[in-house]
């Protein structure tokens, strides 16, 4: 069972909007997420355009929104969401600074066939966020 105990992320970078009203993250009526750093350029560690954006599937019958910025992201499950940090180096992604649990999880990303997929590269310390990524696609909405 998951359990997210936050009410957002705490980072701050605009996302891109969305039409779907059950695709936008709680807080973020106009389709807008806290999701990194503002800056004009990106960090080296920025995530790509291809990954930037909102994510959504479906984990044990739950919508589960999957939101990244540069150098954040948030995961919407139901009525809770939590956020941290990303840093992205070609396929390897790491997520930290998560608002729901110390640990940092270190993971492989891909999109094919218009669908993002995590692999884990060694256990993460964070159940929930596992639980979440792990043999799960997401699509955009």
């Amino acid at each position: 069972m998951l359990v997210l105990t936050s009410a957002g992320c705490t980072a701050s970078v605009t996302g891109p909007s969305t039409s779907s009203a059950s695709a936008t993250p709680a807080g973020s009526a106009s389709g807008t997420a806290s999701l990194g750093s503002s800056a004009s350029a990106a960090p080296s560690d920025a995530a790509p355009a291809e990954l930037q954006g909102y994510w959504v599937g479906r984990v044990a019958g739950d919508q589960v929104i999957l939101a990244f910025g540069t150098t954040g992201y948030s995961v919407q499950r139901g009525p809770e969401s939590v956020g941290g940090r990303i840093s992205v180096s070609g396929a390897d992604i790491t997520f930290s600074n998560s608002t729901s649990c110390d640990g940092v999880g270190h993971y492989t990303w891909a999109v094919t066939d218009g669908r993002v997929r995590f692999t884990e590269i060694e256990p993460d310390p964070c159940g929930g966020r596992r639980e979440i990524l792990v043999g799960h696609s997401y699509r955009r909405p």
